[in-house]
């Protein structure tokens, strides 16, 4: 099993560096940090990042296991830069339909997302991967697999979502103003905030979190 877990509002997360970070470990962290505020405001509180569990340079978080096996969150060195890699996060979709809370990917061995080096600047990326990889949402913007790109905003409009392609701040998941010319729609038919909710029973509730912080740990 892979070693992500969720509970009550809270993500904790493997990051397995594939390079040496040491240099770039304070930054990732505040990345990491600064998305999990952007999670906490789209969610009206009530998701987070809990504990970042990070092992550099493809250290393994067990002995004798295969950091992929158990990582959520795969980053790679300044030699792939410019080099976008796939994480095929959807593609857990058909690993198991009973899977608590239906998530995509989260827990599953040898599922994980990636990163590039230069994404620890690029917070609204952190957080759209992850939204691939654990809230189950696909892309609404005009993305390899030949979809449309039908979006949820344009460039003058301050309320855009996470999961389209925007050059300002993205501070939340598109519900009434959802489009339906896009990956999002004909995967899971609704809006991102609907899917999520579909996902996730638990926010009906309110919010037992009092802030965004994350708590970063080197394993």
């Amino acid at each position: 099993m892979g070693k992500g877990v969720y509970e009550k509002g809270v993500f904790s997360l493997y990051v397995s560096f594939d390079y040496d970070a040491t240099k770039y470990l304070e930054e990732w962290k505040n990345g990491f940090n600064l998305a999990s505020r952007s999670l906490f405001e789209a969610t009206s509180g009530k998701m987070k990042f809990g504990t970042i569990m990070a092992a550099n340079r493809g250290r393994s978080f067990t002995p004798k296991v295969d950091p992929k096996k158990e990582a959520d969150v795969v980053i790679y060195g300044p030699k792939y830069t410019g080099s976008r890699l796939s994480c095929l996060a959807s593609s857990c979709y058909n690993v198991s339909p009973t899977w608590p809370y239906q998530n995509p990917c989260l827990g599953w061995a040898y599922r994980y997302f990636t990163l590039l080096h230069e994404d620890r600047w690029l917070v609204w990326y952190i957080l759209h991967e992850f939204s691939h990889y654990a809230l189950g949402l696909y892309d609404e913007y005009k993305n390899q697999l030949g979809y449309p790109g039908g979006t949820c905003c344009n460039d003058n409009d301050s309320s855009k979502c996470i999961m389209e392609v925007c050059d300002s701040i993205v501070t939340q998941y598109c519900d009434q103003e959802h489009t339906q010319d896009n990956q999002q729609e004909f995967m899971n038919h609704k809006s991102c905030w609907a899917t999520i909710q579909e996902k996730y029973s638990d926010l009906a509730g309110p919010s037992a979190l009092s802030d965004y912080n994350i708590t970063w740990v080197m394993g």
